[in-house]
């Protein structure tokens, strides 16, 4: 049968649908993972000014450890626009593979409704057949009535 032709491609599809939301959902924490390591980053620095601050010894040590924090700030930020891209390409895939599932899942159903509306009209053209049947008998006389 045609019909059971997409089942195979929907539950092929589905499956697809569902590994790039596993992946889409990867690339999120890793992108929160990301900002999270920056938002730490910055605590970081803000506690070594505080320390700084307070305590001129460690003050000579600080515009090293900034040098650091901003190359850690270049790196991490980097990171996170590719992971904002690989987001982006994920989310995209996934609504491709999303649009292609309901278009199968459409046209199966537009399948299923046509062979219903089928059988339906097969039924009727052989209970009309049965009444013709019926009714020629009848009008010939050789209906279960015609026996008595």
């Amino acid at each position: 049968m045609a019909g059971k032709d997409l089942h195979g491609l929907i539950r092929l599809t589905r499956h697809q649908v569902d590994e790039r939301r596993r992946a889409l959902g990867a690339k999120l924490r890793a992108l929160h993972d990301l900002e999270e390591q920056s938002r730490r980053l910055e605590e970081r620095l803000v506690a070594e000014q505080d320390v700084a601050a307070r305590r001129p010894e460690f003050a000579i040590t600080y515009g090293a450890f900034a040098d650091g924090v901003n190359l850690a700030r270049e790196r991490l930020a980097q990171s996170i626009t590719r992971a904002e891209l690989e987001v982006q390409v994920a989310q995209d895939n996934l609504g491709i593979a999303y649009r292609e599932l309901k278009t199968y899942e459409e046209s199966q159903r537009l399948r299923d409704e046509r062979s219903r509306r089928e059988e339906t009209r097969r039924e009727q053209a052989d209970l009309d057949e049965i009444g013709q049947n019926i009714h020629r008998r009848r009008d010939n006389g050789t209906g279960a009535d015609s026996n008595s």
